[in-house]
């Protein structure tokens, strides 16, 4: 005894044919959603060195938010890095040195690759960095012979 099947030859061709087309909009739909999403704000990191223009301020040194002691008596209290459209850079530090107030400036240009930064300094060591939305991280010497790791935001 044969038992009568809601799913004749022709309702699964239907069935089947539905489901397709179903699918293929499930997938119109999310291959669109993607593409707008695409084209919205990139908090993963600027393209083009005048989306990264700008002025950055020193937050934290090796985790560790300011003022930072370094050593021998000197204390960074703020520092900026400046970046501009042309791939020059300006990083100026504020601090004391066995409390007397002083500072310097490093200049020079940077070179970027994705979201690795090499810079070439005029004044010290050259070094290296990242960039990743409104933050750039570079390892710095600030002048005592030890790289630290400094996180700027803008």
């Amino acid at each position: 005894m044969r038992f009568a099947s809601p799913w004749s030859a022709r309702a699964l061709r239907v069935h089947r044919t539905s489901l397709v087309r179903g699918l293929a909009l499930v997938a119109t739909a999310i291959a669109l959603t993607g593409s707008v999403a695409a084209c919205g704000d990139d908090d993963d990191g600027p393209t083009t060195p005048a989306n990264i223009a700008g002025t950055y301020t020193l937050q934290t040194i090796n985790g560790t938010p300011l003022p930072f002691t370094i050593g021998g008596g000197v204390i960074v209290q703020s520092s900026t890095l400046t970046l501009d459209q042309a791939l020059g850079f300006l990083v100026r530090v504020v601090g004391t040195a066995n409390g007397a107030p002083g500072g310097f400036d490093d200049n020079g240009i940077y070179a970027r690759s994705n979201n690795s930064l090499q810079f070439t300094s005029t004044n010290f060591d050259d070094f290296t960095g990242t960039v990743s939305g409104r933050t750039v991280t570079i390892q710095y010497d600030y002048g005592d012979g030890v790289v630290r790791t400094a996180v700027y935001t803008r």
